[in-house]
C-alpha cells in the first residue's frame, strides 16, 4: 500500500518545477511514505503542497472516469 501510494504521489510530483517533500506515516500499520523527505522547506510552503495533492488526485479521478 505505501509503495503504491509512493508511486501516485511521485507521479504528480515529478512534472512540477520546484521543491516538494513528502512524508506520511499510517498511525496504525506504521507504513511511510517519503519522498525528499530530508529536504529543508519554508513552512508557508507546505499548505501549498496539500493544495498541489489535492489537485493531482482529483485530475487522477477525473481521467480514470472519462
Amino acid at each position: 500500500m505505501a509503495q503504491e501510494l509512493q508511486l501516485r504521489l511521485q507521479s504528480i510530483i515529478d512534472p512540477v518545477s520546484g521543491n516538494i517533500a513528502v512524508y506520511a506515516q499510517h498511525l496504525v500499520s506504521g507504513q511511510i511514505v517519503a519522498i525528499k523527505s530530508d529536504l529543508v522547506l519554508p513552512t508557508m510552503s507546505a499548505g501549498k503542497t496539500f493544495i498541489l495533492l489535492a489537485y493531482g488526485l482529483i485530475q487522477m479521478k477525473r481521467s480514470a472516469t472519462t
